[in-house]
């Protein structure tokens, strides 16, 4: 009697938290027929004691049916609800598979793969049918995607060979001394007329653009104060495309070092005229000052209207990012 018992004990023992799958409850299934096979192979014992024997197994077999009839009870609600989830996942990929130009959509059917393994099982008889309906919308997209990233590769490729010639023939014009204002103010038109509503990927070459132009402008035939405006006008003009922060802030700091020396001499101008002060007002010394004065304060408003300029679209940058 104690070795039937025993065989009995064997099925009470059973680890179910250790049975995940249907694959692990076939094969303690399979075990438990051998242990029923073993108790019936035991040597016979009385009546009585048999009788308590078989009760015993009997109750094990039950409390191990049970467990494994509430696993598979389970597991059915356990694969609706990752059938679902599937399902879902392949509706919300349904809504971005033409978006093949975007980063974000790229990034979501990457991730995708392992938030499908992730859900877990589904039923078997349905497992098949929604994983091809699911491989084959990934399929779709990525070979878009990669259609669509040749396609921007290529016109990548004519921008910048379209920038580059201009930067060629910008550096050969530089040696020959020959540019006017408004050759100038043709080839940042045009520079800009390539790069409008393209993507942020042209810093590089636009900070050497704009130091082409600014290298011109110091060639020209005109005062140091138009220079400073155009190189100015043309940076902002720029500025607007896709310099890089690093340049504006090179600019920025290029004001405040010429606003600190404009003021510095602003302040030594106005000293002086207290030095040279006289009680005639038509002192030809004091009126130079006062107009010398009167020029550096308009000089120090524009440097500082410049420098708020690059400021404000600094911020602006940030934001974006």
């Amino acid at each position: 009697m104690k070795k039937k018992n025993k065989l009995s004990d064997k099925i009470n023992k059973i680890n179910y938290d250790n049975l995940k799958n249907h694959s692990d409850w076939k094969k303690i299934n399979h075990k438990i027929e051998m242990i029923k096979k073993e108790w019936n192979e035991k040597l016979p014992i009385n009546k009585n004691q048999n009788k308590q024997s078989w009760n015993k197994l009997t109750e094990s077999l039950k409390n191990f049916k049970n467990k494994q009839n509430q696993f598979y009870k389970n597991q059915k609600i356990n694969h609706k609800e990752n059938e679902e989830k599937k399902i879902k996942l392949i509706e919300e990929l349904s809504k971005i598979k033409d978006n093949y130009d975007c980063n974000e959509t790229y990034k979501k059917f990457v991730n995708s793969r392992s938030r499908w393994k992730e859900i877990g099982e589904i039923n078997y008889k349905k497992s098949e049918k929604i994983w091809i309906k699911y491989n084959n919308l990934c399929k779709y997209f990525f070979k878009n995607h990669k259609i669509n990233k040749q396609k921007i590769t290529n016109e990548r490729k004519v921008i910048f060979d379209l920038k580059n010639n201009i930067i060629k023939k910008l550096k050969k014009s530089i040696y020959e001394n020959t540019f006017k204002p408004k050759k100038i103010e043709y080839y940042v038109n045009k520079w800009i007329e390539i790069s409008e509503n393209k993507e942020n990927i042209y810093q590089k070459i636009d900070d050497i653009f704009l130091s082409i132009i600014e290298e011109i402008i110091e060639k020209l035939k005109i005062s140091n104060q138009e220079k400073e405006d155009l190189k100015f006008k043309y940076f902002t003009k720029i500025s607007k495309l896709n310099l890089s922060k690093t340049s504006i802030k090179n600019k920025i700091i290029l004001l405040e070092k010429k606003i600190k020396s404009i003021t510095k001499n602003l302040g030594l101008l106005e000293n002086n005229i207290i030095l040279f002060k006289s009680k005639n007002k038509n002192n030809s010394i004091i009126l130079n000052i006062r107009e010398k004065i009167k020029e550096i304060k308009n000089e120090l408003n524009i440097n500082k209207n410049k420098m708020n300029i690059l400021i404000d679209y600094r911020k602006n940058i940030v934001n974006e990012i």
